[in-house]
């Protein structure tokens, strides 16, 4: 019986024994299974990258002249009597222009260069030009191939500076005579009364009123409207510029439409 027992005991101690050769032993794989090692040991495909970022957009030859031919002196308003220079390159076109020898700040600088005969189109050039106070009204006329308008009142303004140093002067009306059909009562104050010679085969332009007139409004035109001259004969009429009116009535006459307009000072009428 002991030794039953002890058989017993023996065979228990060697399936223990078999049991712990096996768990730090080697261990034949499962053929079926995939092993985890192979997996893990893969490389990891890399992130993609971000791809390179587009260049930023660059302004071909013709827009770079075009924003050239369209720069205007705003950015100098104030700082009158100081002078600046623009690039006008060849082959551009002048954008707005105010003004005739003086011109508003917000007037093309290249094409106001154009409109006094400093450079053309097809040539362009460095152009200088000297800040001014702003004035009472800008008249406006075609020169040059440029078409520069009336303006009314305006906080600054800009010359442009000729070859020997001294602003550029065309011959914009000044003291009692006025060339252009363009041009409006700037310069005369209020009871003061000019005279302007409109001449023959002139070209009409804005008139606001009846009888009376806004101050901006083209002198010679006005004097069509109100019947003293006429556009294929022109002639000499005389103004006087009153205090503003509260409104402005337009009208069609003698082949001039005037157009209405809110309250606006000063005004001027016909001295007859």
């Amino acid at each position: 019986m002991r030794r039953a027992n002890l058989t017993m005991a023996t065979a228990v101690l060697a399936v223990f024994a078999l049991g712990a050769c096996n768990r730090g032993g080697t261990v034949t794989p499962d053929p079926t299974a995939t092993p985890p090692s192979t997996q893990a040991s893969q490389t990891p495909t890399p992130a993609p990258t971000a791809s390179t970022p587009a260049p930023f957009a660059t302004n071909t030859l013709a827009e770079d002249v075009a924003l050239a031919w369209q720069a205007t002196a705003s950015e100098y308003a104030g700082e009158v009597g100081q002078r600046f220079s623009y690039d006008c390159p060849a082959g551009g076109e002048p954008s707005q222009v105010w003004g005739w020898d003086v011109y508003t700040s917000d007037s093309s600088v290249c094409g106001a260069a154009m409109h006094v005969g400093l450079i053309t189109r097809e040539t362009g050039g460095t152009v200088t030009v000297e800040i001014r106070e702003g004035q009472a009204s800008y008249p406006g006329t075609d020169q040059f191939e440029v078409s520069s308008a009336p303006y009314g009142v305006y906080t600054s303004s800009f010359v442009v500076v000729g070859p020997d140093d001294e602003p550029i002067t065309t011959g914009a009306p000044r003291g009692d005579v006025g060339v252009s059909w363009q041009a409006n009562a700037g310069g005369v104050e209020v009871g003061e009364q000019k005279d302007f010679d409109c001449l023959p085969g002139g070209t009409v332009s804005n008139v606001w009123g009846t009888d009376i007139y806004t101050f901006d409004s083209s002198v010679c035109t006005a004097a069509v409207h109100s019947g003293l001259i006429t556009v294929e004969e022109g002639g000499t009429v005389t103004i006087e510029v009153t205090p503003g009116a509260q409104e402005y009535i337009g009208s069609e006459r003698n082949g001039v439409t005037s157009l209405d307009y809110p309250a606006y000072d000063p005004s001027f009428v016909f001295v007859t």
